[in-house]
């Protein structure tokens, strides 16, 4: 993928609402909201250590946006130039 091309533009620390019966459970806040040339938006997360609290945000986050990939970069495939 090359960013000029296929990205649009993204946000930084978005929120995102997990609401369970109308009722708000929590917040999860996700580190980069991606969105394509296309109108497609993905989210890109990095992560050095998957806390419970992060499991139980992501697992309820793939529930209630299906429609938005969910990417994890984790501290072991950081590479710096």
């Amino acid at each position: 993928m090359t960013m000029n091309s296929e990205i649009k533009g993204y946000r930084s620390q978005v929120r995102f609402d997990l609401i369970l019966d109308k009722v708000k459970v929590s917040t999860h806040i996700v580190d980069f909201l991606i969105t394509h040339n296309n109108g497609r938006q993905e989210v890109w997360e990095a992560k050095g250590t998957k806390r419970p609290e992060w499991r139980l945000k992501y697992k309820l986050f793939k529930q209630l946006y299906p429609e938005i990939p969910y990417r994890v970069i984790e501290k072991d495939t950081f590479k710096w130039i």
